[in-house]
């Protein structure tokens, strides 16, 4: 009985966290192109401020054109981050919905922790790897998607409060991680295709 409820909680966790991560791909592929607006737009923001605009005609005739520019940069750029910002949190939904059937499959080992014995936890087939296999890939998915999203809110943040504008990174620190996590959750999903797909 134990048995069979943890395997049917564990292979829903999988089943939300494969959703999860391909909430991720496509989330990351839809910032791509704002994540390039960023960029262009602090390079126009640097470009800008080291203008000496007074020294110029126009500079003459409107002497808070410099000033005017900036702010029009600076609010174009906070309503790019506003719209990565309303992107992450949509996927931030979904990560919650895994770590709620993660919490669950931890409470129902505990809950039978007597009736599962370390045979049953770490028997595993030719298919399968051993629930306790699975427990353990739970956490690290977890981890891996905490940090994947803690990552992208790092590099908002950052760019929203501290106002740094180093362009020639922005690109490279944004997308620095997002191969390897999401490569290594493809291959963590890969080990369990036939578990998830499993009649329980």
């Amino acid at each position: 009985m134990g048995e069979l409820s943890l395997q049917k909680q564990l292979q829903k966790t999988f089943q939300v966290l494969e959703s999860v991560v391909c909430l991720w791909e496509k989330t990351l592929a839809d910032c791509a192109g704002t994540v390039t607006v960023v960029t262009n737009l602090c390079e126009q923001y640097s470009d800008c401020k080291g203008v000496a605009v007074e020294a110029l005609p126009v500079g003459k005739v409107l002497p808070d054109v410099q000033e005017r520019l900036l702010y029009k940069i600076l609010s174009e750029l906070d309503n790019k981050l506003a719209n990565l910002h309303d992107k992450l949190s949509a996927v931030k939904e979904e990560q919650d919905k895994f770590c709620r059937h993660h919490d669950q499959c931890v409470k129902l080992y505990k809950r039978h922790s007597s009736e599962l014995d370390v045979y049953k936890m770490t028997d595993s087939t030719a298919t399968w790897p051993s629930m306790s296999a699975m427990l353990e890939i739970l956490v690290d998915s977890e981890c891996l998607l905490f940090d994947l999203y803690n990552m992208k809110m790092h590099w908002i943040e950052q760019l929203s409060e501290e106002k740094t504008l180093n362009s020639d990174i922005l690109a490279q620190t944004w997308s620095s991680a997002d191969k390897d996590i999401l490569q290594n959750l493809r291959d963590s999903l890969c080990h369990l295709t036939f578990f998830v797909q499993e009649r329980l």
